[in-house]
């Protein structure tokens, strides 16, 4: 499938947990991605970090949005080129095969829509489901 997914990710104060992210998006084994970074009046260095990946990677696009998380989303939406788009938040990471599986159930279940479980992970090395 060579459909494009649009991934948008709202950032704020994420100058901790950007590179994390990013990385695994960019890292999927599905890699027909275009990465929007919308960045939400962060008072730290979470725009100079967008903007360096953007420089690296030309699947990169960076917005500037200070209206609050939804509004960012959806700016996101609107320049997405994608045929499908996600969401993820600046402070999680995904799996290398996350995107991948999810087309995977698309094209099998003629689905419109994929969910998932996911796992918070803690400090001390815990794992929760939900």
């Amino acid at each position: 499938m060579d459909k494009l997914l649009s991934v948008i990710i709202p950032v704020h104060n994420s100058q901790d947990t950007i590179d994390r992210c990013v990385e695994s998006v960019l890292n999927q084994t599905y890699s027909n991605i275009e990465v929007i970074l919308v960045e939400n009046g962060s008072t730290d260095s979470t725009y100079q970090k967008c903007i360096e990946w953007q420089n690296r990677d030309g699947r990169i696009k960076v917005a500037i949005s200070d209206k609050g998380v939804s509004k960012a989303r959806n700016l996101g939406l609107n320049m997405a080129e994608g045929d499908y788009f996600a969401f993820v938040d600046s402070d999680d990471y995904l799996d290398v095969e996350t995107y991948e599986k999810c087309f995977d159930a698309i094209v099998s279940g003629d689905e419109d829509m994929v969910y998932f479980e996911t796992n918070s992970v803690f400090g001390g090395g815990g794992i929760s489901s939900r």
